[in-house]
């Protein structure tokens, strides 16, 4: 059992790898915002809040997870690393930096500006 946290810009190939990971417990903040018809920012919290409590519930249920979201920052995921190694569940961290382009219509300034700020 671990906790495998996908990372990078929009249009890297974060959901397609986590996908190809074949863990059932697989989360993100755009399936959140899938369900309920589109990305809305004002919503953002909601969808992160979302995305760590299923991961929780995965973990304390004793199965793997993997969460791929953008983790910009790398305080973005604290919460999840603290949670998982409260549990004694191992990490894996997987920077994704393919240019594939965004399939959820990110703006192109919105990604630069994700990219100048990334944190490794």
């Amino acid at each position: 059992m671990k906790l495998t946290l996908v990372r990078g810009i929009p249009g890297s190939g974060k959901s397609t790898y986590a996908r190809g990971l074949g863990i059932p417990d697989h989360y993100e903040a755009d399936m959140w915002f899938a369900e309920r018809g589109g990305f809305d920012p004002a919503k953002l919290n909601e969808a992160h809040a979302w995305c760590f409590e299923k991961a929780k519930e995965a973990m304390d249920s004793g199965r793997s997870v993997v969460v791929s979201n953008t983790f910009i920052r790398r305080w973005e995921m604290q919460r999840y690393i603290a949670y998982a190694e409260s549990l004694g569940i191992p990490v894996e961290e997987i920077v994704m930096t393919g240019d594939y382009g965004s399939i959820h219509n990110v703006p192109e300034y919105t990604v630069e500006r994700m990219r100048q700020n990334f944190e490794n």
